[in-house]
């Protein structure tokens, strides 16, 4: 580290405090001059441990744009309704998703993934791509309708299955669903159902079926902020934690699941800067790192972004952060 961090210990200096007269009469004055205190200590780094990887930031008025576009498309399939062809992929897609729920064997699941992609290029052959991504609005909205459903009674309705497939057990398995209420927000919902449709039909890449920058943000706030491990790691991580009882154990058991909680979160960050070039992405890598107690890689990437951002939006809180770094390397080293 450079001399940036000793300069960060230095205490700062005492504020002059303001004189009053004997009879009060100069109390008046002492309101700027305290104001001008507490405004200059909320100035002063204070050590800060980051408590999570930045949120990036969403256009609400963007959002709230698409999301009435997908509204309106399934408004006006009322005196139009979609073609044989159309309605065949989407018969074909909760037939895939009921076999997979089902644990249908391996044989079936080929079956339905053929299906599937013979339903999707004979609709293409015949009908509009707009029909599809109409396609998609119908059945999202009905996704979304059921999963309310759910959470109003607790029971998994078969119309849920055909639509989301496993999305309810993978909710509760990651802990994103708690006493029947799933975490996702309705905004994080579509962006969600928009994604794994997007993925079975296999369309990811074109742009016909593309989700919105800030639709993609949505979802990766969400991420970031009910961060977990991989899934196939929470039973064994579970487990340490359940059967950890004296100090040194408990530490290790949560250090472990921290550790496991970075790896899953650092690809995430990857993949939010791939698409947002406005996303802060050395400061969500410093905060995983802080996360892994390595707070001299942390504190290495927080004192890069200060020397390359020094006035920026950022600027205080990196300093808070950047000082709980060394008092964190300095408390390991004793």
């Amino acid at each position: 580290m450079t001399d940036l961090f000793a300069k960060l210990r230095r205490p700062p200096g005492a504020l002059p405090a303001a004189r009053a007269t004997a009879d009060g009469g100069n109390w008046l004055a002492v309101i700027p001059v305290t104001v001008a205190a507490v405004f200059a200590s909320l100035m002063v780094p204070h050590a800060v441990p980051p408590d999570e990887v930045p949120l990036p930031t969403v256009d609400a008025r963007a959002l709230a744009a698409t999301v009435e576009a997908d509204d309106d498309r399934v408004r006006r399939l009322d005196p139009h309704p979609l073609p044989a062809e159309i309605r065949a992929v989407g018969s074909a897609l909760r037939a895939f998703n009921v076999a997979e729920a089902h644990g249908a064997e391996p044989s079936d699941m080929s079956r339905a993934r053929t299906d599937l992609d013979n339903a999707f290029h004979l609709a293409l052959s015949v009908a509009r791509v707009s029909d599809l991504v109409d396609l998609r609005a119908l059945e999202m909205q009905q996704f979304m309708a059921e999963v309310r459903r759910y959470e109003r009674h607790g029971e998994i309705s078969a119309e849920l299955t055909e639509l989301g497939g496993t999305f309810i057990q993978r909710m509760v398995r990651v802990g994103w669903c708690v006493e029947h209420r799933v975490l996702m927000d309705d905004a994080v919902r579509r962006v969600a159902f928009k994604l794994t449709w997007n993925k079975l039909l296999l369309v990811d890449n074109n742009p016909s079926f593309a989700v919105t920058l800030d639709e993609m943000r949505v979802l990766y706030g969400f991420y970031f902020k009910h961060a977990h491990p991989f899934e196939g790691q929470r039973p064994l991580l579970d487990a340490i934690r359940a059967s950890a009882h004296d100090p040194a154990s408990i530490r290790h058991a949560n250090d472990t699941y921290e550790n496991a909680t970075a790896a899953w979160l650092m690809p995430k960050v990857d993949e939010l800067a791939r698409v947002d070039p406005t996303y802060p992405e050395p400061l969500a890598r410093a905060a995983i790192q802080y996360l892994r107690h390595d707070y001299a890689a942390a504190g290495t990437l927080y004192e890069r972004w200060q020397e390359a951002h020094p006035n920026g939006p950022w600027s205080l809180r990196v300093q808070n952060h950047l000082r709980a770094t060394v008092l964190a390397e300095e408390d390991r080293g004793r």
